[in-house]
């Protein structure tokens, strides 16, 4: 299967400093595809600095932070152009980044340690954009 991936340029704006070049879809864990359109602004993961020197969080997996970024900042996605919200919770945005590393082949550490990093610190930032 191949995955989407993301393309991005620099936004010029310094905590987010990506920009989607292109609209997306993604296929999620309950079968939706989720639409984000290009020009959305990402720092992909949201790390203490001193974390970013041990954590590679633009590798192969960075797509699912894209994913649990914008579940954060709006708490819904659309499947298509146009249709109604679906939302969603916390707990589902954390899932889902999770589920998202395991189909872009993180391997389980890194998926547990980053999971468990947004359940501890994601209460600060759910719904912030």
């Amino acid at each position: 299967m191949k995955l989407p991936r993301v393309t991005t340029t620099y936004s010029g704006i310094k905590n987010k400093p990506f920009m989607l070049t292109k609209d997306i879809n993604f296929t999620l864990s309950n079968g939706d595809n989720m639409f984000i359109k290009k020009g959305y602004i990402t720092d992909f993961a949201s790390l203490p600095r001193l974390l970013k020197i041990f954590f590679d969080y633009l590798g192969d997996d960075g797509e699912s932070f894209v994913i649990h970024d914008f579940l954060y900042n709006y708490r819904h996605y659309v499947t298509d152009k146009g249709l109604e919200p679906i939302y969603v919770d916390r707990k589902f945005a954390d899932k889902e980044m999770r589920w998202q590393m395991k189909t872009y082949g993180s391997n389980w550490l890194r998926r547990t340690l980053f999971y468990a990093g947004v359940r501890v610190g994601g209460m600060f930032r759910y719904g912030k954009i």
